[in-house]
């Protein structure tokens, strides 16, 4: 018994049931239209009572077409992509793995109500562990993780330890040991709703003192099928930088290191490009640069931000003159003909945190955007935090084509202690080294970037590589 046939079958009823030209119901109008929120659910209740007879190998495609389905419902679309089979997915991940080196698992985690399922894809196999706790204790810990994460007077503690050792225990140790048998070295997260939100990097094995990021590159991915798992190394990369320090149309506030910012990114590249700063950053000016020459990275440093409520309205990026919505954000044909596009970097973006909905747009950027990769944050992070962490990924880049093995050894440099501030200078790594800091941008009380509130929120979304 599988809950593909019951998905499909709903799915075209609900679209069979809408009113044709002659105000009369198609041949397939059995009742009501099912409203897509209910096919969700029943599809969710089918795979629930799959997991009781079905396989691992009959599972995962069942797992990843009601992701599928979640996101279609989200955005309010037909079907995005078709069906990931098991086969498709390891082939994927063979070749991937001959193209970059990296070894690869395709971590899906779906919440029962009394129990966590851990399904996970390899090159080499799969693996299935059922975690015997709750939906609602999961949901509990994980939100009391984000509070003390993301809180700004916790810094000078580690309140967020427990919960960080708790999620590590019931999503990463049950199948630890067959990653490290495998040799795997990246995992790619597809997380059930009101888990997507979270800050994976910052999960922490208390045995052997570490973070999940500092064992593995992560990405999180709405599911394999709606991600473009095509490589394209990032070398030498061709950047169109742009943002705002300021927003006098809007009451967000400043974001003093932005010009900085963009000015290390630029002066990082090879080709040294010109970047574009307030007055410059309109959309227009965005539609114009884009036409006039290939670039891999778009970086947009402004405030964006994924909110409740309606995803076509609510979620937007500021722009010099005016909010983009997701709408207008799907319109802006981000590849502009152009296959070099492949990383859409937002360094000042959030998330309204333990919102279903919003974090589903979060998790979903690559899919809106066409872009196979997106570095974003979940939450707003210090001005000079992101400038620190920003220098040191692009610095990363020019030796590591992988980028979310880049971004990981930038994450690493700050939760070890390398990047700091010291008197008027913001210290990198070594390879970058010292950034003096310009009058505009406040000194703040903490200099070292250690805590998780600083670089975990960051994250890789889509395509790892």
């Amino acid at each position: 018994m599988t809950a593909e046939p019951v998905v499909r079958q709903s799915t075209s009823n609900s679209d069979a049931n809408l009113p044709n030209p002659n105000g009369q119901s198609s041949e397939a109008t059995i009742s009501k239209p099912i409203p897509p929120v209910q096919v969700v659910e029943v599809a969710r209740a089918e795979l629930a009572e799959n997991f009781r007879t079905d396989s691992i190998e009959t599972l995962i495609p069942q797992i990843d077409q009601l992701f599928n389905l979640e996101y279609e419902t989200y955005l309010g679309v037909g079907p995005l992509s078709g069906e990931a089979s098991l086969d498709t997915i390891q082939s994927t991940l063979d070749k991937v793995t001959q193209a970059t080196g990296q070894n690869i698992a395709v971590v899906y985690i779906l919440l029962q109500a009394a129990s966590l399922e851990v399904s996970v894809v390899t090159a080499e196999g799969t693996i299935r562990q059922t975690v015997p706790v709750s939906r609602a204790t999961v949901i509990e810990i994980a939100n009391q993780f984000l509070t003390a994460v993301t809180s700004p007077r916790k810094l000078s503690t580690d309140s967020y330890r427990p919960f960080a050792e708790q999620l590590y225990q019931w999503m990463i140790a049950p199948i630890e040991s067959e990653l490290q048998a495998q040799e795997i070295n990246t995992l790619m997260f597809a997380m059930d709703r009101q888990l997507r939100g979270l800050p994976v990097a910052a999960f922490y094995d208390g045995e052997q003192e570490q973070f999940l990021i500092q064992k593995y590159s992560l990405s999180l991915i709405p599911s394999f099928s709606l991600t473009d798992t095509r490589y394209q190394p990032i070398k030498n990369p061709r950047v169109l930088a742009m943002g705002a320090s300021v927003f006098p149309e809007s009451d967000e506030e400043e974001l003093p290191a932005v010009p900085l910012e963009l000015k290390v990114i630029t002066e990082t590249t090879q080709d040294n490009e010109k970047y574009f700063l307030n007055e410059e950053f309109t959309l227009e000016n965005f539609r114009k640069q884009r036409l006039a020459k290939p670039y891999d990275i778009v970086h947009l440093a402004t405030h964006s931000e994924f909110r409740r409520g309606n995803p076509r309205t609510n979620n937007y990026i500021l722009f010099w003159d005016g909010r983009v919505t997701i709408d207008e954000l799907q319109g802006l044909d981000w590849k502009w003909g152009n296959s070099s596009l492949n990383l859409l970097i937002l360094s000042a973006c959030r998330t309204a945190i333990g919102d279903e909905g919003a974090e589903m747009g979060f998790a979903g950027l690559a899919v809106q955007t066409g872009i196979p990769s997106v570095l974003a944050s979940l939450w707003y992070v210090s001005d000079i935090g992101t400038l620190g962490l920003m220098a040191e990924f692009y610095q990363q880049l020019q030796t590591i084509p992988i980028k979310a093995e880049a971004f990981r050894q930038a994450q690493i440099a700050m939760l070890s202690g390398q990047i700091r501030i010291e008197s008027n200078d913001l210290v990198v790594s070594d390879i970058v080294g010292i950034i003096p800091l310009t009058p505009e941008i406040p000194r703040q009380a903490n200099n070292n970037f250690s805590h998780p509130y600083y670089w975990s929120g960051f994250t890789i979304i889509g395509s790892p590589w």
